[in-house]
């Protein structure tokens, strides 16, 4: 379906996002922002100078390329969006397990904007999609589609 040989293992990180920010320098100071912060997380800290270097950097370069008719309709732009959209939503409180009330969600500490700015890029996303011709246009490029599923 996504072109992918079927006698391989598939590997979500190997075969999707890093083929998709090995294409855009944007995309990719997203997975290593994201990277810098798991890495923080681990050490129980909150995201370093380098993590936050590596999201503004994504941010100056996305920017960049909204202000470019062409380029803001591009595969690397949605990726980035949706990929900072992703920490957004990563930030947000989760069910400790499926028996608890909503109320009742651990809430860890907001590491990004949260739901807030995970609404902005995605109503970004949504008018950028739109512009470009639909979802259906993302069908030339696999690995994107994949992307925004997951």
């Amino acid at each position: 379906m996504y072109g992918f040989p079927q006698n391989s293992k598939f590997d979500i990180l190997r075969d999707v996002s890093f083929v998709l920010a090995m294409k855009s320098s944007s995309a990719f100071h997203t997975i290593l922002s994201a990277a810098a912060t798991h890495m923080d997380a681990i050490h129980g800290r909150n995201p370093g100078r380098r993590a936050i270097w590596h999201r503004l950097e994504a941010i100056r370069l996305v920017n960049q390329q909204l202000a470019d008719p062409v380029l803001s309709l591009s595969d690397n732009t949605i990726v980035t969006i949706s990929s900072l959209m992703a920490t957004e939503v990563s930030s947000l409180p989760m069910p400790q397990d499926d028996e608890m009330r909503v109320d009742q969600w651990v809430r860890p500490q907001r590491i990004w904007g949260g739901q807030g700015v995970a609404q902005t890029h995605a109503t970004g996303l949504a008018n950028i999609i739109s512009r470009r011709g639909g979802l259906q246009t993302l069908r030339n490029s696999p690995r994107v589609e994949f992307h925004l599923y997951l």
